[in-house]
């Protein structure tokens, strides 16, 4: 907070008058302040931060280290009580006074303190313009105004005007006061509004010459004017009075005439070009003739003195200007606002203050809950005191929580007081001090770090994987005020016990839990083990220091690079499983690692061999797994090594029984529209039958119409319907399909089917069941049709059988499915005469057989004699014609009907 500054004057003077130096109040004493420009000069010290930032060095288990710069002023004082008069400030021979100064310029004044008595302010008159006038403006229903300037807030007392007025007239002469305003544009005040009420109206009569306006006591406040400048205004409402006025050239004294023309509106007032001055005078009085200093304007070397409060005619001159001559004299002015201000200088009281010495600080500390041991020294001698002045002191500005203080010169313990100025910093003061070497302390303080904080994702942990984000805080013992200070904190590896990873932290102000950082362990970390961790903070009077441990274990990742997970293996077969062992952080190979697996008959880290760089084989002999599982077989294989995360991966595979295959016939021909039917045989390769498999088609004709048939002993038929398919001549379809039965081997199967077009053998000439002649010959015409295709077959294999056994001769083949037959009935006649049946017989390959039959009537050729063809009987006698019916080759023919 800040403090009234009356009030800090007063302690001020009290501090002076035991000897102690000015300090300036700050934060409350319950932070630690690190911040104060009380404690180090800004000019004489490094840049603290860039000097802490730790670098690659081995691990230190115990903190020391040098601390803040610290202050310390050497202080001798003078102490006079001569009176000096000061007659008349307005008078520059007499506003001076010298008080002894030591003349080493950095030996300077750190307080100044005056006290100033019997402060007297008199009266004080003016004369604007007292010449004869050379013309009279008249104030009958005009207003005129003139200006004036005062030094500060004071009672206008007496104003005088020269006016005229004629006898008999007896003018009422009206005086007002305006404040003023700035005009801009021209660069002056000019009237503004009346400062107040009419404060006089006087009658006149026959008068030329001065009419003054006395105890008039009109109060004017300089805060409600512009540059401390009024007006007085003049008027006459009843008769002709006129104002003298009196022309600025040759003598302009550079004060301004108003008339005002319209209300309140105002201009300046000229004579032809000429600017003119109104006949005034007047007078002021101070507030008080015994004024404040603060109401005259009092200051010494340009700075205001206070006064004391309701205490009249007094005050004080104070300052922490720094001053310094080589003149060996303090030169002081004091001057005024008001006019021919009288006072005395009663005492004059100077701290002088070497302030250019710092004191180096170290401390050290061993450990968690520690203290801190300080040592702070002055390393050049002291020689700056000197014998003119006297009450000599060494002050030191340390830390308000430093405690068991000694001072000492050398090896001498030297007696001590000590205060706290309640901003966070104690001043030591080693008394009887002297010119010497070898001033210091010893101090303790507290090690304000408790604890440190180690987290993955909100979880506290000591131990974590190289691939985490540790988030570190610590943990102070009060809310720190630090808002240039930082923490810093280190992490030591194991193996080479170097730091790897480091972090400086500004620390938030006014908090006792500081965020140190989010270490991404896999940005520094090359080896794992067990990380020494330290946090130290100090803000040069204030010290954390803590160690902890942090495990870190490398983050690992396990694959099996072959072979390919859920592939298939056969219990006659064995196989290598490779895996590799990886540091996913480091992106290296783990080599060296336990190795261990189990397929079901216990943990094994046999038939094992380490590649190196991670890489790791395991053979897997079938026929010892088969005791175990069929089908999906799960190996779990386990990795460790120490600081390592361990791993776990299974490798998946499916184990089979090996099988064999036969089939009954692998190539089928079928005319189209019938089914065609595969039977296969799926067994053990010792020939035990499987049943209860699945048969799935892999390759097959999708308009085949197809089913299956477990026949219950190890035989599956395929059963195609050709009914959808097309015959394709000498192109066979081929169907590829498996048989397969849970943890059996998988068979596949190809079998070839001929598909043949349907066909039809027509006879189309001649007609059936006609008579033929056994002397006769015809042909018989045939049509070989492929319905599928609605095309005739020709080079087809023909025969025909009309009793004698299937004949190919007497063939015609006439193209585009037409074929002619020539029978001789001469030849047929031996196998029979009446009703034939001639069976013709089409074949072609990849084609449907035909039968087809012609019929006809067959007849023998017949001849005839007769004995007699004329007869002559007598009637009622038989007449007989004897006829020969007989075949063609004289053969008879006997029991024929007549």
């Amino acid at each position: 907070m800040i403090r009234n500054k009356k009030k800090y004057n007063i302690i001020i003077f009290a501090i002076i008058l035991i000897g102690m130096i000015a300090f300036i109040p700050s934060l409350s004493s319950n932070i630690i302040n690190v911040n104060n420009d009380s404690k180090i000069d800004d000019t004489l010290i490094d840049n603290e931060i860039n000097t802490k930032i730790p670098t690659l060095s081995k691990y230190i288990s115990t903190y020391n280290d040098s601390g803040g710069a610290f202050n310390v002023t050497l202080h001798q004082s003078l102490v006079n009580t001569t009176k000096v008069r000061i007659i008349n400030t307005s008078n520059t021979d007499n506003i001076t006074f010298y008080e002894k100064c030591p003349t080493d310029t950095n030996f300077n004044t750190s307080l100044i303190n005056i006290t100033i008595e019997d402060i007297y302010a008199p009266n004080k008159s003016f004369i604007v313009e007292d010449g004869n006038p050379g013309g009279w403006p008249n104030l009958y229903d005009n207003r005129y105004a003139s200006h004036f300037v005062v030094a500060s807030t004071c009672w206008l007392q007496n104003v005088s005007v020269r006016v005229w007025n004629e006898a008999g007239t007896n003018g009422n002469l009206e005086i007002q006061i305006y404040n003023s305003t700035w005009d801009g544009e021209n660069s002056r005040s000019k009237p503004n509004k009346a400062y107040g009420p009419n404060i006089r109206v006087d009658t006149i009569d026959d008068i030329n010459g001065w009419w003054n306006f006395t105890y008039l006591h009109k109060f004017l406040n300089v805060s409600e004017t512009e540059n401390n400048t009024f007006f007085i205004v003049l008027d006459d409402d009843t008769d002709n009075t006129y104002w003298g006025q009196v022309l600025d050239t040759p003598d302009p004294d550079g004060s301004w005439v108003f008339q005002e023309i319209g209300l309140n509106n105002w201009f300046i007032f000229t004579s032809g070009p000429q600017t003119v001055d109104l006949g005034l005078k007047f007078s002021v009085a101070p507030i008080n003739s015994t004024p404040n200093p603060e109401d005259i304007g009092m200051e010494i070397n340009n700075s205001a003195v206070t006064g004391y409060g309701n205490v009249n005619g007094s005050g004080y001159w104070s300052t922490t200007e720094v001053l310094s001559t080589t003149s060996a004299n303090l030169e002081f002015n004091i001057t005024a606002e008001w006019w021919d201000v009288s006072c005395n200088i009663t005492e004059v009281q100077i701290n002088y203050t070497k302030s250019n010495i710092l004191a180096n600080s170290f401390f050290n500390t061993s450990g968690n809950g520690d203290d801190i041991f300080w040592n702070v020294t002055v390393d050049d001698p002291i020689d700056d005191f000197k014998t003119d002045l006297g009450n000599y002191s060494i002050n030191f500005t340390i830390s308000s929580n430093w405690t068991s203080i000694q001072v000492f010169n050398g090896s001498k313990k030297i007696s001590s007081t000590k205060w706290d100025r309640g901003d966070g910093w104690q001043l030591v003061q080693a008394l009887g001090a002297t010119n010497g070497t070898s001033w210091g302390l010893n101090a303790s303080s507290t090690n304000f770090i408790s604890s440190i904080g180690m987290f993955v994702e909100g979880v506290p942990k000591n131990t974590v994987n190289s691939s985490d984000i540790v988030r570190f805080n610590s943990t102070f013992l009060e809310k720190i005020n630090a808002t240039i200070s930082e923490v810093n904190l280190t992490v030591y590896s194991p193996s080479q016990d170097f730091m790897n990873y480091t972090y400086i932290n500004d620390t938030s102000p006014l908090t006792k839990f500081i965020n140190l950082s989010d270490w991404d362990v896999s940005d520094n970390v090359t080896a794992y083990g067990i990380f020494r961790i330290r946090v130290f903070w100090n803000n040069d009077t204030t010290v954390g220091f803590y160690k902890e441990n942090l495990t870190i274990v490398g983050n690992t990742h396990l694959s099996i690079t072959y072979p390919e997970q859920d592939i298939d293996w056969f219990s006659d077969e064995y196989f290598n499983i490779t895996i590799f062992y990886n540091d996913t952080e480091l992106n290296t190979g783990i080599s060296s690692a336990e190795i261990e697996y189990n397929f079901g008959a216990g943990f094994k880290s046999t038939n094992l061999f380490d590649y190196g760089n991670g890489y790791y084989n395991i053979t897997i002999y079938n026929w010892q797994v088969r005791d175990y599982s069929f089908g999906l077989t799960n190996i779990q294989i386990n990795t460790n090594k120490t600081y390592y995360v361990n791993q776990t991966k299974n490798y998946s595979y499916y184990l089979y029984n090996v099988t064999t295959q036969s089939i009954d016939q692998d190539t089928l021909g079928v005319i189209r529209a019938t089914n065609a039917t595969f039977t296969v045989h799926y067994m053990w390769n010792d020939s035990t039958p499987i049943s209860g498999a699945d048969l799935e088609l892999i390759s097959i004709d999708p308009n085949f119409i197809s089913s299956w048939k477990d026949n219950g002993d190890g035989r599956y038929d395929l059963i195609l319907n050709t009914s959808n398919v097309v015959g394709k001549g000498s192109n066979s379809y081929e169907i590829t399909f498996n048989i397969s039965s849970l943890y059996n081997e998988t068979q596949v199967y190809n079998v070839y089917l001929f598909v043949y077009n349907r066909t039809e053998l027509i006879v189309s000439y001649p007609e059936q069941n006609i008579d033929w002649l056994s002397d006769e010959y015809f042909n018989i015409t045939i049509f070989y049709n492929d319905t599928d295709n609605e095309a005739g077959i020709s080079g087809a294999d023909i025969k025909y059988n009309f009793g004698a056994g299937n004949q190919s001769t007497n063939l015609f083949d006439y193209g585009n499915g037409y074929y002619n037959i020539t029978i001789y009935n001469w030849q047929v006649r031996d196998y029979g005469f009446g009703l034939k049946n001639i069976q013709i017989y089409a074949n072609k390959i990849y084609f449907e057989n035909q039968t087809n039959s012609y019929t006809y009537y067959l007849y023998n050729a017949t001849i005839q004699l007769i004995d007699q063809d004329t007869l002559g009987v007598i009637r009622r006698t038989n007449a007989t014609f004897t006829a020969h019916f007989m075949c063609n080759e004289s053969s008879t023919i006997s029991g024929a009907a007549l």
